[in-house]
């Protein structure tokens, strides 16, 4: 396992900086790579840019990994530009940025909490949509080597994530497993990443408290190894189980609700009633780690104090993931 960072955790505090510029703080961090969720600090999306990026990156000996925003028409959480364009005429130019780049993986997701409440088109529907999507970019992916990968991005389940990639192919879709956005739909991070393992290819390393009440539980931001994610069983499950040999740690922060199904998204309400138990505990460990003060709550992760704060969790975040595997690895 090579361990890394996105994008994100690296420019925060920063102010703008370029790819490159973005692998090389990479590289003095001591991280082994970078996840760009977007290719916001490339220099464009021509095979030159890309290749610049692939250049540096492979001077440093740092894995790259290229993302782009939703797949799903329903959704306009997108990357600058591609708001009012075909998504499957940038998810084609994006797979060809991934492959000039060196990245063996194409990040993407389906929306965010809102689309899952959306009357029309329903929940069904989008993931219906995206399913063919994924299949029509699947000869182009196969061609450059590069794999669709869906992002538990705190709109989808375990279960529902699985069988869309397992209708789409899973040659060429795969997962981006998120370890803490579980816990926003009340999902067991661990069961998480055993139903999804097979098809995990690359990671979002961060962790989180449910914290709050029964009625509006809330999901707290937390440094890594701080927060509710067991690391442990996760990574040995990665290790093991799963095709993924990158893990990038990212840190946004950030305060947020959690969201309240709509009476007809059957899956959502039946995972919240078998889990009711589990929501219990954690909210008592969340509401206990916040009480203790163990970690800064960051509310508005775009001030200069919440920014600060992420980028000195950076080398920390990376040090203390790097002891896991060093356990994991030492009982192997």
């Amino acid at each position: 396992m090579r361990i890394g960072m996105d994008d994100t955790a690296l420019r925060a505090n920063a102010g703008p900086l370029q790819a490159e510029d973005i692998l090389r703080k990479a590289s003095r961090l001591g991280a082994q790579g970078v996840h760009f969720s977007t290719v916001t600090s490339f220099s464009g999306r021509d095979e030159h840019a890309a290749k610049a990026v692939a250049q540096v990156a492979e001077s440093l000996e740092l894995y790259v990994e290229v993302g782009m925003g939703s797949c799903n028409p329903a959704s306009m959480v997108r990357a600058p530009g591609d708001e009012q364009r075909d998504v499957r005429e940038v998810m084609r130019e994006m797979l060809h940025v991934a492959h000039w780049a060196g990245s063996n993986v194409l990040r993407t997701f389906v929306g965010w909490v809102e689309e899952r409440r959306l009357d029309s088109p329903s929940w069904q529907e989008q993931l219906e949509q995206v399913a063919g999507i994924l299949m029509e970019a699947a000869p182009l992916a196969r061609e450059l080597g590069v794999v669709i990968c869906i992002e538990n991005h705190m709109d989808i389940t375990a279960h529902e994530l699985r069988a869309l990639v397992e209708c789409a192919g899973s040659s060429t879709a795969g997962v981006c497993f998120d370890t803490a956005n579980p816990l926003m739909l009340c999902e067991d991070p661990l069961e998480a990443c055993q139903t999804l393992a097979p098809y995990i290819h690359c990671t979002h390393i961060k962790d989180a408290v449910l914290a709050g009440t029964m009625e509006e539980p809330k999901y707290v931001s937390a440094p890594l190894g701080q927060g509710l994610v067991p690391f442990d069983a996760i990574l040995r499950t990665l290790v093991e189980a799963s095709p993924c040999s990158t893990l990038s740690i990212e840190d946004h922060g950030g305060v947020f609700p959690t969201p309240r199904p709509r009476e007809t998204d059957e899956a959502l309400n039946e995972q919240l009633h078998a889990n009711r138990g589990k929501l219990e505990i954690w909210l008592s460990q969340g509401n206990a780690i916040l009480e203790r003060n163990d970690f800064p709550v960051l509310q508005n992760t775009f001030d200069e104090i919440a920014q600060k704060a992420i980028a000195a969790r950076c080398t920390q975040k990376l040090a203390a993931l790097q002891a896991i595997l060093n356990k994991f690895n030492g009982h192997r």
